[in-house]
């Protein structure tokens, strides 16, 4: 049995927003018996996270839970408790008048092929989010049916499904809490992100009292990386380009590359990471490709740029300083397109800042 999130900070309520809104989500959970747990494709750490952490707090309190992503759990989020228990695959049996909980992700869209098939068979909604959704899940969907809690200003799912715990009073048990602290430290760059705010320490000054074990968790998170990473990452760097007087560095990945080096999709997390950490750099961009004519785009800033602005020109989204997109085409087509918009940006908004 886990300690409730009270055993480790008392003033939880204060960093709940929309408290109506939380409360009105907590009371969904409780009354329901059976859960199905969902996040986005392509999941990073806060995805499974957060959903193996909501997942281990809702058995232990005697539910019937699901967890479902349409892609398989990565490799380097393998040793997290609960993830053996991620599906691929959902049987009708398990969804027909559950509640579905979409964690990490706040349009249908990202959820993937299945989205529109799991809402017409779950009786209810539930959506924890930070992300700014382009169009709302619960939109046009009654209240009663639909409740969705999405605050940009939360460093974290993770800490969403922390504060709740909080309002449901239901314990914490140290694999939870092992899991979302990796969904907190992953999605705040390991305490480096402008987003490590009070809330973000305060969640993980409680999680560690919970159970958490920041060194074995950062240890398996960024001391294990498996070898073909490296030798994706020594092709991508060879692609470093810099714009705007170096204030801008772009790097990219194509097929071939991950070809050459035996990589797969997941190796590629926190390379966009590399170029923004350059002195000089505002804007920093990763170009992937994979598969073939499939683009993806990540983009990050140092300092006061919105790179969600420049996202939002090719249909994607984010938050100030991480967002990203997808087109079709080539990297190298990509490239281009994001080069000319990234100049534009830069030409419109740099004036007066001190970046």
């Amino acid at each position: 049995m886990g300690f409730t999130p009270e055993a480790a900070v008392d003033n939880w309520s204060g960093y709940i927003g929309d408290k109506e809104r939380m409360e009105q989500a907590a009371r969904m959970v409780e009354a329901s018996e059976r859960l199905v747990l969902v996040c986005h494709v392509r999941p990073d750490g806060d995805a499974i996270g957060s959903m193996t952490g909501l997942g281990l707090i809702l058995q232990e309190a005697g539910r019937e839970v699901v967890m479902y992503c349409e892609d398989e759990v990565p490799e380097t989020l393998s040793f997290l408790p609960g993830t053996a228990g991620v599906v691929t695959a959902l049987e009708p049996s398990a969804v027909e008048g559950a509640t579905l909980v979409v964690l990490d992700c706040s349009e249908k869209t990202r959820i993937g092929r299945n989205a529109q098939w799991l809402f017409e068979r779950c009786a209810r909604v539930v959506v924890l989010d930070h992300h700014l959704p382009s169009a709302p899940i619960c939109e046009g969907m009654e209240e009663d049916h639909c409740v969705e809690y999405v605050d940009t200003s939360v460093c974290a799912t993770g800490v969403l499904v922390l504060l709740l715990a909080h309002v449901l009073g239901w314990p914490v048990g140290a694999d939870a809490a092992a899991c979302l602290y990796t969904a907190l430290l992953t999605d705040t760059g390991g305490f480096r992100n402008s987003n490590t705010d009070e809330l973000a320490l305060a969640a993980a000054h409680a999680l560690v009292r919970l159970g958490a074990r920041p060194y074995e968790i950062s240890s398996m998170l960024f001391n294990n990386y498996p070898p073909r990473k490296f030798r994706l990452l020594a092709l991508v760097l060879k692609t470093l380009e810099f714009l705007h007087g170096g204030k801008v560095a772009i790097i990219q990945a194509t097929p071939d590359m991950f070809k050459a080096a035996e990589a797969r999709k997941e190796d590629t997390e926190e390379f966009v990471n590399m170029p923004r950490s350059i002195a000089g750099v505002e804007v920093a961009a990763f170009i992937k490709e994979i598969p073939y004519g499939q683009v993806s785009v990540s983009l990050r800033s140092k300092n006061w740029a919105d790179v969600s602005e420049i996202a939002r020109r090719f249909g994607g989204g984010g938050h100030r300083r991480a967002a990203g997109f997808r087109v079709s085409g080539s990297a190298s087509e990509a490239r281009i397109r994001l080069m000319e918009a990234v100049e534009e940006y830069f030409d419109t908004h740099e004036a007066g800042q001190d970046g």
